[in-house]
C-alpha cells in the first residue's frame, strides 16, 4: 500500500472537515466556559484563540476582544492578564499591569473550572441526544469468557516469538474471568483495560497479572505473566472474547456455497471440536490442508451437519496462498440503551485509571502510549464512515478527556491556575509573578515537547496501520477485499 494510502483521511475533505469541527468544537466550548464566566465576573478579555501560533484568521470586535484561529491545533486560550500571566503562550497583554483592578480568589477560582464544566455540559447534550437510540455493541465485546488462546506473541522487548501469556498460564476456550487484579471484570474491555494497565510484579520485576477464572463451575486463581507487544509495549496474555461464527456473506463460486451454507447460519463445530472463535476456526481451516472438514451448522431452530472441502487459492495483496471456505463473518450485535450520566461516567473512569496508570512506577503505561491529534483525527474519521452515533461517542470522551485533564495541577493548565490562586490565598507570603512566568514558560516549553512527541508516535502508528507487514494475513476465512 503506498503512503498516499497512510493518513489518506487527511486528504479527504470528510476527514479534514471531522478532524476540525469535532475536535476544534470541544476546544471551542471549553474556551467558552472561560470566556462566559470571565464576562460575567467582570474580567478584562483580550483575545479568544483557538490553536497557537501564527493566525490564520483573526478578528477584533467593538469591544476590543481579539477573536483568531492560529496554525498549532494543540488547543486553545482566552487571554485574560488579571487571571495570570501567560504571556510565553498567548502573548503580550495589550493592558499594563497597573490599570488591571485585582479580581478576588473566587474570581479566579470560577473562571479557571468553567472550562472543564463546559466540556461536561457538551458531553452531557451529546450524550441525552444519544440517550432515545440505542447502541449496537458487538456481543464479542460483553463477553468475560476466553474463545481463543494465542499460541505465540511477539515480544516487542526481544524482538522475537515466545509461548504468550495465558498458553504459559494454561488458559483454555471456554474459560470465563470473573477478575483481574482483583477487580470485578463486566466485559472484555474491562479484562484488556485491567491488564494494560496493571502494576503488578513478580519477585524478578516481570508484569504479572493475577485473574480469577471459572471452568466446569470451578473457581480459581490463575497467575499470568503478560508480554510486551507492539510499538508501544503493552502488557498483553494473548487471548480474545467469545464469539458467534454467523454466517454473513458467501463468494461466489467457493466451498462454502457448493457445501450449500446460507447466510445466517451459525457454525458450531468443525470435525466435532467447539469453537469460540473466528481465529481458532480459521485456524482449523488452515490445518486441514485441503481435507474435507464436517461441520456442524445451527438453520433457524434446526441443527445439522456438512462436510466442505477448503479451498488453497492466493487472495489478491496477499504473499502466499492459503485454505479459505469463502465466508465472510456476519457480528452479532446486542442493542442497549445507555444512560447519560452512565456513559459520562464510564468515560470518567477509563481516563482516571488511564492517568493513574502513567504516574503509577510498576505499569507498563508511558508517555509512548498517548494518542495525539493525527490519530484522534484518524479515530473520528474511521467512526463517522462507521456510524454517526458511533462518532458522538468519541467527540464526548474527547471532551470528558479535557475536562478531566484540564484540572489536573500542572502549571498551565486550569488546574494548574487554581493551584498557584489556591497557593496564594492561604499562604501567607505570594508566589512572585516572575517566578510563576517562568515556571509557566517552562510547562509550556514540555508541553510543546510533550505534543510533538505524541505527534510523531502518531505518524508511526498510521503508518503501521495502512501499511501493515507482508506477513500480517486475513483470517483465513475471509475472502481478500
Amino acid at each position: 500500500m503506498s503512503l498516499d494510502t497512510f493518513l489518506g483521511f487527511l486528504k479527504t475533505p470528510w476527514g479534514m472537515f471531522l478532524a476540525v469541527l469535532f475536535f476544534g468544537a470541544s476546544i471551542f466550548v471549553h474556551e467558552l466556559g472561560h470566556f462566559l464566566a470571565a464576562k460575567w465576573r467582570g474580567l478584562k478579555i483580550e483575545c479568544f484563540s483557538i490553536g497557537f501560533g501564527p493566525a490564520i484568521w483573526r478578528h477584533k470586535d467593538r469591544n476590543g476582544i481579539e477573536w483568531k484561529v492560529c496554525w498549532l491545533p494543540l488547543g486553545g486560550y482566552v487571554r485574560l492578564p488579571q487571571l495570570g500571566d501567560m504571556q510565553g503562550m498567548e502573548g503580550e497583554t495589550e493592558t499594563p499591569e497597573e490599570m488591571l483592578p485585582p479580581i478576588s480568589y473566587a474570581d479566579k477560582m470560577y473562571v479557571s473550572v468553567m472550562g472543564a464544566v463546559f466540556n461536561i455540559i457538551f458531553a452531557f447534550i451529546l450524550a441525552f441526544i444519544l440517550w432515545p437510540s440505542t447502541d449496537k455493541i458487538q456481543v464479542r465485546d460483553t463477553a468475560t469468557v476466553i474463545g481463543y488462546v494465542e499460541p505465540t506473541l511477539k515480544d516487542a522487548v526481544t524482538d522475537t516469538m515466545v509461548p504468550s501469556a495465558a498458553t504459559k498460564a494454561g488458559l483454555k476456550p471456554g474459560d470465563k474471568i470473573l477478575s483481574v487484579d482483583g477487580k470485578k471484570v463486566e466485559d472484555f474491555q474491562d479484562i484488556m483495560l485491567g491488564v494494560i494497565f496493571g502494576a503488578g510484579r513478580s519477585a524478578d520485576g516481570a508484569p504479572e497479572t493475577v485473574m480469577e477464572i471459572e471452568r466446569d463451575d470451578k473457581a480459581s486463581t490463575v497467575i499470568l505473566h503478560p508480554v510486551l507487544t507492539s510499538m508501544d509495549k503493552v502488557r498483553t496474555l494473548g487471548i480474545e472474547p467469545y464469539d458467534r461464527l454467523v454466517v454473513g456473506v458467501l463468494v461466489k463460486d467457493n466451498p462454502a456455497v457448493l457445501a450449500g451454507l446460507l447466510p445466517d447460519d451459525e457454525i458450531l463445530k468443525a470435525d466435532g471440536i467447539a469453537y469460540y472463535s473466528r481465529t481458532a476456526f480459521s485456524t482449523h481451516v488452515e490445518k486441514s490442508a485441503g481435507k474435507p472438514i464436517v461441520l456442524t451448522v445451527k438453520r433457524g431452530t434446526e441443527t445439522m451437519e456438512t462436510t466442505i472441502a477448503p479451498k488453497l487459492i492466493k487472495p489478491e495483496g496477499e504473499s502466499k496462498p492459503r485454505y479459505i471456505l469463502g465466508i465472510v463473518w456476519k457480528p452479532v450485535f446486542a442493542e442497549i440503551h445507555i444512560a447519560p450520566w452512565t456513559r459520562i461516567w464510564n468515560n470518567a473512569q477509563t481516563m482516571y485509571r488511564t492517568v493513574t496508570a502513567l504516574i503509577t512506577r510498576h505499569t507498563n503505561v508511558g508517555l509512548n502510549t498517548l494518542n495525539g491529534p493525527l490519530v484522534i483525527g484518524d479515530v473520528l474519521y474511521t467512526a463517522a464512515k462507521l456510524d454517526f452515533r458511533t462518532l458522538i461517542n468519541i467527540v464526548i470522551l474527547i471532551n470528558v478527556n479535557l475536562a478531566i485533564l484540564n484540572l489536573m495541577p500542572i502549571p498551565v493548565l486550569d488546574g494548574g491556575h487554581m493551584l498557584i490562586a489556591t497557593i496564594n490565598r492561604f499562604s501567607r507570603r505570594s508566589i512572585s509573578k516572575t517566578f510563576i512566568r517562568k515556571v509557566q514558560e517552562g510547562f509550556a516549553l514540555l508541553l510543546i515537547g510533550l505534543m510533538l512527541y505524541v505527534s510523531g508516535r502518531d505518524v508511526m502508528r498510521l503508518f503501521i496501520k495502512y501499511n501493515p507487514p507482508e506477513t500480517e494475513e486475513r483470517s483465513v476465512s475471509e475472502p481478500a477485499k
